[in-house]
């Protein structure tokens, strides 16, 4: 009887020789443990398959001393209101992935000086996610890592970002106020610090041209170049109390800073929403603990840490992928600090 010879099983050495490389690179490779680059464990794998040492679907994923470098202002880090939500759905999804999240606060220092984050040794960067503002010029800084980067929240050109609906959500938010009856909108927002706070401007703007009513300079409190917060009352009260005439509703583009303009013009005997509505954005938790309770766009913020760590992971499946930023959907939620206009606006 003659004897079917059974096909050699393939080795780590035959892959080894195959590539080119030592077994020991093999092998790391495989079980996605640091020590190869990324092209290089690439093709490993690729051969691997090809050679049938793995089928396609056996692919190892990331191992768990595997990273993605989550990278933060100093403003951002301990922040207990937009961010700490973004950072939690960053973090929990990445357990869930069996990899790790390794937070890196910039410093403005370090910013300044272009000095790049430290990354633990033995540990393998799957990419960064940027979260907060930074000066452009440190964000192109970055891309020396050669790591894929992901923007949170913030645009910067030329790289993806998972985001807010802001402009459409700033048209809905004045939209609610125009048809509650206001005519006179104000809008709050440092539009020269964030991208997102300047879309918001422009979503505020359509609707009050769509609505034929005039956007009045006097009304509208933008800030200064470059980076400002209108997260205090002394960084707001200034302006507030330079005007000569409010109008009946504004438009914060942040709930902080809607929060900041309540207590503002309760301590000036003015009465939310009686005498002035007043329009937040994100529905942070303090936006249901202020009084009145603050009415405000609310963006889905878990949605989109978990969508910024899901963007490496389709990018490693699908190498041709196209990389697109992603808006996160918003919902209005109405409380108490938006109502009808008064009848008389002499304040």
């Amino acid at each position: 009887m003659d004897h079917i010879a059974r096909p050699k099983k393939v080795t780590i050495a035959d892959i080894a020789n195959s590539v080119g490389v030592s077994k020991n690179s093999v092998s790391l490779a495989l079980r996605g443990r640091a020590g190869v680059g990324d092209d290089l464990r690439r093709s490993i794998i690729e051969k691997a398959v090809e050679m049938g040492y793995l089928g396609e679907h056996s692919v190892p994923e990331f191992s768990q001393d595997s990273c993605i470098v989550v990278i933060l202002p100093e403003y951002v880090h301990g922040d207990a209101f937009f961010y700490s939500d973004v950072l939690w759905a960053i973090d929990n999804e990445v357990k869930t992935r069996g990899v790790c999240s390794v937070h890196s606060v910039v410093s403005k220092e370090m910013e300044e000086a272009g000095e790049l984050p430290a990354i633990p040794k033995g540990m393998h960067s799957i990419g960064v996610l940027v979260v907060g503002i930074f000066d452009t010029g440190y964000v192109e800084k970055l891309k020396e890592m050669e790591l894929p980067v992901m923007t949170v929240d913030i645009v910067y050109d030329g790289l993806p970002y998972i985001g807010s609906s802001n402009i459409t959500g700033g048209l809905a938010a004045t939209n609610k106020l125009i048809e509650l009856g206001h005519k006179e909108i104000g809008f709050v927002g440092p539009i020269h610090t964030a991208t997102s706070v300047y879309e918001r401007w422009c979503g505020y703007n359509l609707a009050m041209q769509r609505a034929n009513l005039p956007v009045e300079d006097r009304f509208c409190v933008l800030g200064k170049q470059g980076f400002q917060l209108f997260n205090t009352e002394e960084a707001l009260g200034d302006y507030i109390n330079s005007m000569d005439k409010y109008p009946t509703a504004w438009f914060c583009a942040g709930d902080r800073t809607a929060i900041v303009m309540i207590h503002l013009l309760t301590k000036m005997g003015i009465r939310v929403p009686d005498d002035i509505s007043i329009m937040g954005f994100d529905d942070i938790l303090a936006a249901q603990m202020v009084l009145p309770c603050l009415t405000t766009i609310r963006t889905d913020r878990r949605l989109m840490g978990k969508l910024a760590v899901n963007y490496f992971f389709e990018a490693r499946k699908d190498k041709d992928m196209v990389v697109v930023s992603k808006i996160v959907p918003f919902e209005l939620v109405e409380r108490d600090s938006v109502g009808v206009p008064p009848t008389s606006t002499d304040m």
